[in-house]
């Protein structure tokens, strides 16, 4: 489905074996970085002769972002991209009374099934589905290599 987003057409597919992500596709990264916050996948760079860069994004988001978009309308491929070599996702945990905790991590491609059934099995009960975005780089957590950044507790935390 192609789709006019300010002055950038962005076509909007969904990839087979991708559960609640939609695949967007553009000739410009430019115009899929307004994407970015649907998203923990970062825009790759494919080899098309039109649609060069690729984005997945939280279908669920665009939903609630782009109301009057028609989703029934959007193409169903089996795959554009290459496979993944990891997977960041994300999960709600809920505390009750409204109160939700928004976590994240990274998963080897291979992990994916059984990582899912750990969250949706486990102690702590979830808000809805877990979901899980390709990744097309091995990402540092999945290593030990150290993080880009260091939480630092502050005196509310430490009480």
């Amino acid at each position: 489905m192609l789709v006019a987003f300010e002055n950038d057409f962005v076509d909007v597919i969904r990839e087979a074996g991708y559960r609640d992500l939609l695949t967007l596709r553009s000739s410009s990264e430019a115009a899929l970085k307004r994407f970015e916050a649907h998203s923990m996948s970062t825009v790759l760079q494919v080899p098309h002769h039109i649609y060069t860069h690729i984005l997945h994004v939280s279908e669920e988001a665009m939903r609630i972002e782009h109301p009057k978009l028609d989703f029934s309308k959007v193409e169903k491929f089996q795959r554009l991209t290459p496979a993944p070599v990891a997977y960041a996702y994300e999960w709600a945990v809920d505390h009750g009374e409204e109160n939700l905790e928004g976590c994240y991590w990274f998963c080897w491609a291979e992990e994916v099934d059984a990582t899912r059934d750990g969250l949706l099995q486990g102690e702590d009960e979830i808000a809805g589905e877990p979901r899980f975005y390709p990744l097309f780089y091995i990402p540092n957590e999945l290593v030990g290599a150290p993080l880009k950044f260091k939480f630092e507790e502050t005196d509310e935390e430490e009480d």
